[in-house]
């Protein structure tokens, strides 16, 4: 699309910061925790024939920023400075972090017969 088009040009060659705030209540004592996690990323300098491939090849318009990081996104950044897993994504090593904060660990809630989350 051509407003996606027009992102990944505004983003070519510039740096610019993906953000996730993570606000998280424990219902059952009322413990609060919030925070964010903050990522650097840096897009190559692209032609416009190069965004158009990658616009026709992914049809980006329900990304945010017009963009992913996975698959032939990877072509796109240059370099990360920060959490990869916030830009692919959601933060998850930060949400562990904030869980402890209230008493919480995301390995105790692991299920290793399944390798998810419970």
């Amino acid at each position: 699309s051509a407003e996606a088009a027009a992102m990944l040009r505004r983003l070519s060659g510039r740096t610019h910061q993906v953000l996730t705030g993570l606000a998280i209540i424990d219902t059952e004592d009322g413990a609060t925790t919030e925070g964010y996690e903050a990522t650097d990323v840096t897009f190559r300098a692209l032609t416009d024939w190069e965004i158009a491939e990658f616009v026709a090849a992914v049809n980006p318009v329900d990304r945010a920023g017009a963009y992913t990081v996975d698959g032939p996104g990877t072509l796109l950044v240059e370099r990360y400075d920060g959490c990869y897993q916030n830009v692919l994504g959601f933060p998850m090593v930060r949400l562990d972090l904030l869980l402890r904060e209230i008493g919480y660990n995301l390995f105790d809630l692991m299920d290793g017969a399944r390798s998810v989350f419970l």
